[in-house]
Order: C-alpha cells, then structure tokens, then sequence
C-alpha cells in the first residue's frame, strides 16, 4: 500500500467522524492484557507514555483510561496519548495500514457476488465514459477491517463508483497508467482507499489529522460479462462487413472541391463550421468546451478575410456512445491537392465527410 502524504487537519466533531479504533472507553482496558514490572503492580494498567508511567487497575482502567484510536495502546489520559503519538504513529498506522488495502483486494477475489458487482459497475463504466477505475473508498480504518471479516459480503459502506481516467488525481501515477494498460474486455482496474485518522497532539481544542492509503490493482472481469462481450464482438464483425462502423478510427471533416461556389467566402465559412460541430455535437463531442483552441481558431478562420487559411489539426475525442477514442481532422479549407492525400484505408476504418454542403 501507499500512502498519500498530503494530511488534512480538522476539529473534532463527534457528528461526523467514526470511531475507527472499533472499541470504546468503557472496554478499552478489557482489550489489552494486563502488565508487570518496572513498578507496576501485577493484574494493573500502565500507561504507556514513556514519561508518564502512571498505573491503575484493570476496572479503573476501564472507566478512566484512553485507547489509541488505530490501535490497542492505553494512556491514563489524552494528555499523555497526544503527547506519545509523534513516537507512536509511525509504528502504529503502518502495521495496521501495511496489509490492510491488499487484504480488501483479496477479499473482493474471493467473493464471487462482489466480484460480479465490481464487474458489471466497470464494464457499463468503460461502455459508457471509456477507460477508468472502479473506486471502493472506506472513510475509516473499522470499516474496512469489518468489510475483510465479511468476506467481502458486509458492502453497506462500501459505495463502489466507475472513475474516468481523466478524472483521477495525476499524482497517482501507478494508477494512471494501469488505467491506460489494462484491456477492457478482459479487465478492470480496481482503487481502494482508506481513510486513516488520529489525534494531532497540540494546546487548544482536540484536532484530527488525516491520511489516505491506497492499493490499485487489475481485477478480471466476471466470466459472464466475457462471454458477453465476445458475442458482442462477433455480432459486431458480421454486422461491419454489410455496414460503415457508426464509431470510426479516423474522421475526416472537410470540404471538398465542388460546393456552391456562388456563396461568398464567409457564408461558406460559417456552414463548414456549423456541420463540423453538427457531426462531433452527434457523437458526443463539444467542441467548444472540450477543444477550445480549435474552436477559437475556426472562429477565427469564419470571421476572417480571404487571405486568413485555416490550418489543418487533428484531434482525439471519445465517442459518448461506444466510449471509444478515435482521431478526427478537420481540414474546411481543402483543395484538390490537400484531398488527394486524405486517408482513404477502408481497412483502417476511415470516414470521410463533406462540411461544405448547407444543410
């Protein structure tokens, strides 16, 4: 696992936070064995701040004491547990964060039911904003050790959610790129986080400090949806060879020798410009919002004298339909010379449309 080093501190509010520790105060001394020696009496509870040392039996431990929240140390009070934690919390978050993340992993394998559920949440997550990551984020450290207990079966607080790609944290950079790896018919690329809180030790009202551990990893996808998507694919194959790909590798947007040249030069202009957003507006793409430099350039272009050309450019949208990228150029301002070098591979799934033509 990792950790994110960017912590959050917050004032303590007894609404929102959960009691990650899994134990209260009134059995917190239950949980941890009693100790003897350097002073302290057998069948007592010694602090554990070094520089405290204060002792006190088991039932008064009970009602007095204070436990770490991630762990089963006990201090007489939350003096002395602030006061310890800058020594305490290294050990004591990674040994409890260390196996925890790849325990959820293997838990989420071993269950068929949840396996199946993180499958399907992936698969309609690819089919509808393309490549992108099943998030299984837990807000404390119990809840995900009650998740491990359950085999994967106690999911109530567990919300899994489909990510895009583009939309993750560019810091994460392992997770970026089995986003960008990862074959989507076969796979799926699984995040889960943990949230780790703890006291900050300091004057002045009690203040918490948050941490988040991660793991990402390549799932298989559940066998039905595989067996689903091969059908698919051949389904897809026979219906290509009789009819065009409504998603193609490559688009071209241009327009072609021969329009109405009678038009003057702005109304012809501004009609390869409204068809060029017509075509991508259809498949899920704005252009003015997701490739606002060629938008700005093209108005440019429409607005502009005889002598201002336009520069062809090629983009990469995703199709909102398939979630499939392909690549577009868009060339309004072609002669015969430019549309004699235009990709013309059937092969390699080339469509070719006129913009000039007014609609």
């Amino acid at each position: 696992s990792h950790r994110k080093a960017t912590p959050i501190r917050q004032t303590q509010n007894t609404g929102s936070w959960v009691n990650v520790s899994g134990n209260n105060n009134n059995n917190a001394a239950a949980t941890t064995p009693p100790t003897s020696g350097g002073g302290c009496a057998s069948g007592s509870i010694r602090c554990r701040y070094s520089e405290c040392q204060r002792s006190a039996t088991v039932p008064e431990a009970r009602r007095t004491f204070k436990m770490c929240h991630n762990c089963n140390h006990v201090y007489c009070s939350k003096r002395c547990r602030r006061a310890h934690w800058q020594h305490h919390r290294k050990t004591c978050l990674d040994r409890r964060t260390a196996t925890l993340c790849p325990s959820i992993v293997d838990a989420v394998k071993a269950n068929s039911r949840c396996a199946e559920r993180l499958s399907t949440i992936a698969r309609r997550g690819y089919l509808t904003h393309g490549r992108g990551a099943v998030k299984c984020y837990f807000s404390g450290i119990e809840l995900a050790d009650r998740f491990v207990r359950g085999g994967a079966g106690d999911d109530a607080h567990c919300d899994p959610v489909y990510a895009k790609w583009t939309d993750i944290d560019p810091e994460l950079d392992e997770l970026g790129e089995l986003c960008k790896s990862y074959n989507p018919d076969t796979r799926y690329v699984l995040y889960v986080s943990v949230c780790v809180q703890s006291e900050v030790p300091g004057p002045g009202p009690v203040q918490w400090e948050r941490h988040v551990v991660y793991k990402c990893a390549k799932m298989h996808l559940d066998k039905s949806l595989r067996a689903d998507d091969a059908c698919n694919i051949r389904r897809d194959s026979a219906a290509d060879s009789t009819q065009c790909c409504a998603t193609p590798d490559t688009l071209v947007l241009t327009a072609l020798p021969g329009y109405d040249r009678r038009r003057d030069v702005r109304t012809a202009r501004q009609v390869c410009f409204v068809n060029v957003q017509r075509h991508l507006r259809q498949r899920g793409v704005e252009l003015r919002l997701q490739f606002p430099d060629v938008y700005r350039n093209l108005c440019e272009y429409v607005d502009g004298g005889v002598d201002v050309t336009f520069t062809p450019v090629t983009v990469y949208p995703r199709d909102k339909a398939s979630g499939k990228t392909f690549m577009c150029i868009i060339m309004p301002d072609a002669d015969p010379v430019k549309s004699n070098v235009l990709p013309t591979d059937r092969g390699a799934n080339v469509q070719t449309i006129d913009v000039g033509p007014q609609e």
